[in-house]
């Protein structure tokens, strides 16, 4: 029996719009969608251990940041609001079936922290943010994920600022991550995502004022997150982190004075494929 290290581990980001999957410096990115099922995803899992070993990889293992939540142990996906078609599927078994090499589930943000943590080593303590399509979050404590009892501590895109406001994917009314999220951002400019992020590099006026507000919004959310967690540390990770991140700095500043005085504010030392790298290290030492 072999031990796996994270270096031998296929790690994949399954997003709502694309796929990340990564080995060592060999990586690739694969459309998908909503309707990606779980036969669709061990397939594209299949296809792409075919291709890192084509370029000169040997997968040991396979670890997956998905978007839900995850089953304990890392064994399967018991439910995602992103994704349709997944309730308690053993993913892990399925994986394991067709390739034959052990595998591990976790929540996608979850895995960019694990991603984070590997980058910064001096780290202890941190709040991570992922700002894309919406708002995601993950806590470390002491170099461990704080999961909760349920698995879904950090889901700070789903605190409520509005009771009357939009619905969320989740059920609830006035989640902070479908007001303030790219979704969001798209549908009230009419554009697309791409149309986005080339309109943010231009500095376009427009679209600096409506991330502006948005930006403020979270960071008044996080603002109350320190004041429970007093982390030292502040991670925006995601494709809109660097547009956010003047915004969620100046209002995560309305904290208690002293709890500001020692948090930094920064962007994800990860990026831009945090989760796939943090996916690579939830095989860390496993038997294979």
């Amino acid at each position: 029996m072999m031990r796996v290290l994270a270096e031998q581990v296929l790690g994949f980001d399954v997003g709502g719009s694309k796929i990340l999957a990564r080995i060592g410096p060999w990586r690739e990115r694969i459309a998908s969608g909503r309707d990606c099922s779980p036969d669709r995803l061990v397939d594209i899992v299949v296809g792409s251990i075919a291709r890192a070993t084509a370029a000169g990889h040997c997968p040991m293992g396979i670890g997956i940041g998905f978007p839900g939540l995850v089953a304990d142990g890392g064994s399967g996906v018991r439910s995602s609001v992103i994704l349709d078609g997944w309730s308690d599927v053993p993913l892990a078994a399925l994986l394991r079936q067709r390739t034959g090499l052990p595998a591990r589930i976790e929540n996608d943000v979850n895995c960019w922290a694990l991603g984070e943590l590997a980058k910064r080593p001096d780290a202890t303590s941190f709040l991570l943010l992922t700002v894309g399509t919406g708002v995601g979050g993950a806590i470390v404590l002491n170099r461990r994920l704080w999961r909760g009892r349920s698995g879904l501590a950090g889901e700070i895109g789903h605190a409520s600022v509005d009771e009357d406001g939009i619905l969320c994917l989740c059920g609830q009314k006035g989640c902070v991550g479908p007001l303030v999220g790219g979704e969001a951002l798209c549908a009230e400019l009419a554009i697309n995502s791409h149309l986005l992020k080339e309109r943010i590099r231009s500095r376009d006026p427009v679209v600096a004022a409506a991330i502006r507000w948005r930006a403020e919004a979270l960071g008044s959310v996080v603002a109350n997150a320190l004041n429970l967690l007093d982390p030292g540390l502040v991670v925006i990770a995601g494709s809109l982190a660097p547009a956010f991140l003047p915004g969620v700095k100046l209002k995560a500043g309305n904290a208690f004075a002293e709890i500001v005085a020692n948090t930094r504010v920064e962007l994800s030392c990860a990026m831009p494929d945090g989760a796939a790298v943090g996916a690579t290290h939830l095989l860390d030492g496993e038997q294979a």
